[in-house]
């Protein structure tokens, strides 16, 4: 799949990733993941979104695992008590 030319890094990142990151992004599993994630800790719409860009840069090798707790405890609504158990989620992943 062609992806077109733009100043966004995020394409950039994402145009050079791994052919099985961004089948894994396009094919729409990212999408469920973080729906469930969502469903499964009542995360409302802002922090759902918020979430999916963290693990969307972690995929995409822009962010560390081990900044994931920093990173999902930016998402003002989003408490430690609640970002622990994403991170489990997420490395398990």
């Amino acid at each position: 799949m062609d992806i077109p030319t733009t100043n966004d890094p995020l394409i950039e990142l994402f145009k050079t990733a791994p052919p099985a990151v961004r089948d894994y992004v396009l094919s729409g599993k990212l999408a469920a993941f973080v729906g469930g994630v969502r469903q499964e800790f009542g995360l409302d719409e802002a922090a759902t979104r918020q979430v999916s860009n963290v693990v969307l840069l972690l995929l995409l090798g822009a962010t560390e695992p081990e900044d994931l707790l920093d990173e999902l405890l930016e998402i003002e609504t989003l408490p430690e008590e609640t970002a622990v158990p994403i991170i489990e989620k997420i490395t398990k992943k």
